[in-house]
């Protein structure tokens, strides 16, 4: 019957060992009866090419032979493409499939003998562009379509005709066949969002049985369908993304991702961009060990040969420069393997490291030689020249406390502003004082007024107390936030990583027990008893909890959620726990949960980082020995060593004046729905979005999180409808000039105001710098806590200080991370969002922008609408990072998906939207559509819209701009709403004059309201107001688009004329 197994093809494994795929006889019957994604009838001549166990064959055989089709049968051996065009001219052959090395071979040949073809169907591997647009100008009477699908789903599982535009970019991979699904799904699971990566699960009847006597792969890879009960799906362990057309983006194979420099890279990203160079045919980008170690990304290249530097300078212009290969290799032709895959194992090692291709400044004097190579290794490029900039070479704001530091540890005195202002090696060097002198550290108990005996005695009956420390004032709030409201997980934050091997269960055990032994703040509980000052006691010999749970069967959200909930007793310690979490076989989540007062991000990341290594080692049989890091009792002392009056001058007077906080104007009650669980919305720009961003701050000498928070402080703005905001961001509150601060561990990072003025007339290169010079200043006061600026400020206490926060995150979690344990990624940090309203950004080769948010003050539409407004925002600054602030548009067209989402939630104001520009969002996703009918007479949305662009200019001739009174005299009839929106569009506010209106009321109106011009439809009745300038709808041409005018939804839009109890009319 149907579920009868009709083939077992056995297929290479990741570990070497083959697996036998078990395909039933309904899998094959769902491929071609009926095909949809090809014309497989009676008039149809297939060639079977591929050997019967490769499982394209099945579709070569079965294609023509089920649906009344002729079979031509190859010759047998290897055949070359002139070979294969011999035998499809001779036989009629009229339908053909290939590889994507294979088709790309052929196109190479010029096609030979494939011209009487109706349908090329290429598939097996990613397309390259430059070969799909060859074969389309060789082919151009042939049907060409992009095949995709692992043996675990019968040779195809989605297909996407490939139309004229598609080979400008990657190829999709397109919409599911008939009876298949297709899902993108994220970590945990669920559905990604539209645009976002994820795992590529495929489900229906194509579905393999599983693999023949391997029940435990079997499990791990053809998992229960959660979306249809009773179903399966199968993990193709392929990436890929959703459009919001429903088209499917193929994004590479998981277990091709690499890491290089800290970033999660997809080599197709970067081999895409490569193919779209006129001089490269094919490109396959993978990582390559250097000879320390670290990774770099290598590209090797067939076709005409333009050498590296073009090929760099290609990529640069296109793509962040982490993504950009170091080295660069060209090839006569990308080697194969028998199923005419590429075969990355027999792609040779680059000879050299054209890392050294650029001619540079050498050093000149033994500061500016340290310095370049402290620059060198913290931001990982080849080497620096005392002419580079930090910024340019790919520098932030978290890299810059690193450099800072390690720059005073080598007895350059530096501090992060000087280095935001002097950002070359040459004037930093210059301005490099006296080396920085050590403090003497305090003794065990010092910090506290404690001595050997005291000690002792806070021990009681517990492990012995080996030091004891005040709270730094951050630790102080947050300690007395978790007393008073002592709710589940509060502030509670979890770190989770993805390890995709076996877990060697004894070596992970004992690494922890010495990350603990050599990191006392893993050892720390919180005493505040008897009235006194509250202490940290660090206690000798704790070891936190470990779990290892198998949760294969359950979802591990659940797991983290719980464990989340769980919280902590501060008092009694430790206040971080782990956990290994089985997900698969071979797949497993480490999970950090630990009290924010005791770490924060940064510091998480880095204990990671020191546990996989110590990990790694022992599993080798070597002892670890991890560098030294300075303990937090340090930076305790430090800060009683800083100036607190000077902090509390400067946050006084850069709040003076602000009546905070600034609001959205979208936030609702949170009385009745206070227990709401909190949001989240993900989202992300694609990889030229965030290459344009980059390149821009680059330019501008600004750093990306600078860009960011320039886009959100313009946000608030236009959504506020203030021209004055503040928000808070995170700072990583680790001292520079207290020299190895770059790697301690504890809780450093602190939450500050931004204040940022807008001037809708400034240019934004400008205003970047002048925003990212104002907060060079605070960071020299970043060490007092938000709850002192606030008291400064003088507001009342429950009043905020500022109701959203900007998160850049950029843990330096170092290369070794990746390199010490295979399958290692960082996913996530799990936390509840600490404000109303939290943007993260995650950079990497697309920027993640990630929304957290109280639903008791935001329901979901409004922060789905506000994300788009941000999205498009901000690629409207990587497009043009040069205008006048209020000369960006909040949104720009392209956000129809925004719009649609957005419809029904009675907030179409929430976020700078005026209502010309909703209108021109529906206009371009339907333009066709009917837009305004009376009787016979139609007018769809795009001619409304090009009517109004053609009012818009004639008025603005007539000196119509921003809040310009213009009289409309339309009456009922289709001219009103182009006269509507044309004044609109002009920036002009509306002032209705009815077509019988007395000639005293009009003549006063007139008057009164001061009108520029007035437009006249016609249902105007032949009314002319006086001597008004007067604009003729009819007579006005249409226009494709209008005259650009800065306008902002708390600008003026109508002045309407109501009765007064005095007979005069009053406007409104």
């Amino acid at each position: 019957g149907p579920r009868d197994l009709a083939y077992v093809l056995y297929t290479s494994g990741s570990t070497g060992v083959p697996k036998g795929v078990m395909v039933e006889q309904r899998s094959v019957l769902r491929l071609v009866c009926p095909a949809t994604f090809a014309d497989l009838g009676p008039d149809e001549t297939v060639l079977q090419l591929a050997p019967l166990a490769f499982d394209a064959s099945t579709l070569e055989v079965w294609g023509p032979l089920l649906n009344g089709g002729r079979l031509v049968v190859a010759p047998p051996g290897v055949l070359t493409p002139e070979e294969i065009g011999q035998v499809v001219a001779r036989d009629g052959v009229t339908t053909l499939w290939l590889t994507a090395g294979l088709f790309n071979q052929a196109v190479d040949a010029g096609l030979p003998g494939l011209g009487g073809l109706r349908q090329l169907i290429v598939g097996g591997d990613t397309l390259s562009p430059p070969h799909v647009r060859r074969a389309r100008e060789l082919l151009p009477g042939t049907r060409l379509v992009n095949g995709y699908g692992p043996t675990e789903t019968c040779t195809f599982a989605c297909c996407h005709p490939i139309a004229e535009g598609d080979a400008a970019r990657a190829i999709p991979i397109g919409l599911p066949i008939g009876g298949t699904t297709a899902h993108v799904l994220d970590e945990a699971g669920d559905l990604a969002p539209a645009g976002a990566a994820g795992e590529l699960c495929v489900g229906g009847l194509g579905v393999a049985r599983g693999y023949q006597g391997r029940p435990d792969l079997t499990a791990e890879r053809f998992v229960p369908d959660p979306f249809a009960p009773g179903a399966r799906l199968y993990r193709t362990g392929d990436l890929a993304r959703r459009r919001a057309d429903g088209v499917i983006e193929f994004r590479g194979r998981r277990d091709l991702q690499v890491k290089v420099r800290g970033f999660r890279i997809e080599p197709e990203e970067v081999e895409a961009r490569l193919a779209e160079h006129p001089g490269v045919d094919a490109a396959v980008v993978t990582a390559v060990e250097r000879g320390s170690g670290s990774r770099r990304l290598v590209a090797y290249v067939t076709g005409d040969w333009p050498g590296p530097r073009p090929l760099r300078a290609w990529l640069a212009d296109r793509l962040p420069d982490h993504l950009v290969p170091s080295a660069f290799v060209h090839l006569d032709r990308l080697p194969l393997t028998p199923n005419g895959k590429v075969d990355r194992a027999a792609l040779p090692a680059p000879e050299s490291s054209p890392e050294l291709d650029a001619p540079y400044a050498p050093p000149r004097t033994p500061a500016e030689e340290a310095l370049a190579g402290i620059w060198a290794d913290v931001l990982e490029v080849g080497r620096v020249g005392i002419d580079d900039n930090f910024f340019e070479l790919g520098g932030d704001s978290i890299l810059a406390v690193r450099a800072v530091s390690r720059a005073n540890a080598a007895g350059l005195g530096l501090t992060t502003r000087e280095l935001f202002q002097r950002q070359t090696v040459a004037q930093l060097a210059a301005v490099a004082s006296a080396p920085v002198a050590e403090v003497e550290p305090p003794a065990p108990g010092a910090l506290a007024g404690l001595d050997a005996a005291a000690l002792a005695r806070l021990a009681g009956g517990g492990p012995e107390v080996e030091d004891a420390y005040p709270l730094a004032p951050l630790q102080q709030g947050m300690l007395f936030e978790s007393l008073a409201d002592p709710g589940a997980g509060a502030n509670c934050a979890q770190l989770g990583f993805a390890l995709r091997e076996d877990l060697d269960e004894a070596a992970f055990r004992r690494a922890w027990a010495l990350l603990a032994e050599r990191n006392p703040v893993l050892r720390t509980s919180v005493r505040w008893e008897d009235g006194g000052e509250p202490l940290q006691l660090v206690r000798r010999g704790v070891v936190p909890p470990l779990a290892v749970e198998d949760w294969r069967s359950r979802s591990s959200r659940d797991w983290m959620r719980q464990d989340r909930e769980a919280g902590f007793a501060l008092a009694d310690g430790p206040l971080v726990r782990g956990a290994a979490i089985r997900l698969d076989e071979r797949e497993w989540r480490i999970v950090l949960t630990f009290h924010h007062l005791l770490l924060d991000g940064w510091s998480a990341a880095a204990l990671w980082e020191e546990l996989t290594a110590a990990y790694a080692a022992l599993r080798a049989g070597r002892t670890p020995d991890p560098e030294p890091r300075r303990r937090y009792r340090d930076f305790i002392a430090w800060l009683r060593t800083r100036d607190m009056e000077a902090a509390r001058e400067h946050w006084r007077t850069v709040l003076s004046g602000f009546e905070p906080p600034t609001l959205l104007g979208v936030e609702r009650p949170d009385a009745e729905t206070a227990d709401l669980e909190p949001g989240r919305r993900y989202g992300e720009l694609d990889a030229e979005v965030t290459a344009g961003l980059r390149r821009a701050a680059a330019r501008h000498r600004v750093t990306l999180n600078t860009v960011v928070q320039g886009a959100w402080a313009l946000l608030l703005g236009r959504c506020a409808g203030e021209r004055d905001v503040l928000f808070g961001t995170t700072t990583s509150g680790r001292p520079p000039e207290l020299p190895g601060s770059d790697r301690m561990v504890g809780l450093f990072i602190n939450t500050l105001p931004v204040r940022a003025r807008l001037d809708p007339a400034a240019a934004l290169p400008d205003w970047l710098r002048e925003l990212q010079r104002r907060q060079a200043e605070d960071r020299r006061h970043e060490h007092a806590p938000l709850n002192k600026v606030h008291a400064w400020c003088g507001l009342p206490p429950g009043q905020p200080l500022f109701e959203t926060l900007v998160v850049f995150e950029n843990f330096p979690v170092a290369e070794g991370t990746r390199r010490q344990v295979a399958g290692v990624e960082v996913e996530d940090v799990r936390d509840v969002p600490p404000f109303p309203l939290t943007l993260t950004v995650e950079p990497g080769d697309r920027l993640g922008l990630y929304l957290g948010y109280w639903r008791q003050r935001f329901e979901d539409p409004v922060v789905e609408r506000l994300a788009g407004c941000l999205e498009s925002l901000l690629r409207q600054v990587a497009a043009d990072p040069d205008r006048r602030l209020w000369e960006y548009e909040l949104p720009s067209r392209d956000e129809e998906r925004a719009l649609r989402r957005w419809e029904g939630t009675g907030h179409a104001a929430a976020c700078g939207r005026c209502v010309h520009e909703l209108f021109e969002a529906r206009a371009a996703a339907a333009p066709d559509r009917v837009a305004v009918a009376r009787g016979a007479e139609r007018l769809t949305y795009a001619e409304v819209d090009r009517r109004a662009n053609g009012l818009a200019a004639a008025l603005r001739r007539l000196g119509v701009g921003p809040e310009t009174p213009v009289g409309l005299c339309a009456g009922r009839s289709p001219d009103l709403v182009p006269g509507l929106l044309g004044i609109w569009k002009a920036g002009g506010a509306v002032v209705p004059i009815e077509a019988g209106l007395p000639d005293a009321r009009l003549g006063r109106l007139v008057e009164e309201s001061g009108l520029r011009a007035v437009v006249v439809g016609r249902g105007a009745g032949g009314r002319r107001p006086g001597s008004t300038p007067t604009v003729r709808l009819e007579d006005v041409a249409p226009a494709p688009s209008r005259p650009r005018v800065p306008l902002a939804p708390d600008n003026l839009a109508w002045i309407v004329y109501t009765s007064g109890s005095t007979g005069a009319p009053k406007g409104r």
